[in-house]
């Protein structure tokens, strides 16, 4: 496997925290498609989980990162138990965007270092 490091003196910060930005309105989404029993819920959910993944693979600081395992690890749970309670859902969702906002701080502070 090729593995990218990226160096955070030529990566503008100001794109991943975009991105992360962009990452919180597709996981609020995850919401109404609960309440609404949208039947791609869950490819969504999958799509979504994909894609955490390959930013782990991309950046090599967000591999040690305790926050954004925890994201990958609530949307999993998420991913896999279909039957949970629709407030319960609800609150992982706001747990996983508060999760993201704890990682655009920290890559905010990467910069700086």
């Amino acid at each position: 496997m090729c593995e990218i490091k990226i160096d955070f003196n030529t990566f503008p910060t100001q794109l991943f925290d975009n991105y992360l930005k962009f990452l919180v309105s597709k996981v609020w989404k995850l919401i109404p498609m609960k309440d609404y029993d949208d039947p791609n819920l869950y490819k969504y959910l999958e799509s979504l989980l994909r894609e955490l993944i390959g930013n782990y693979e991309l950046m090599e600081q967000i591999k040690f990162d305790g926050n954004f395992q925890s994201l990958i690890n609530k949307l999993m749970y998420l991913s896999i138990n279909k039957d949970i309670d629709f407030n319960i859902f609800k609150k992982d969702v706001f747990d996983c965007i508060d999760l993201i906002k704890k990682i655009q701080e920290k890559i905010k502070n990467w910069k700086e270092e």
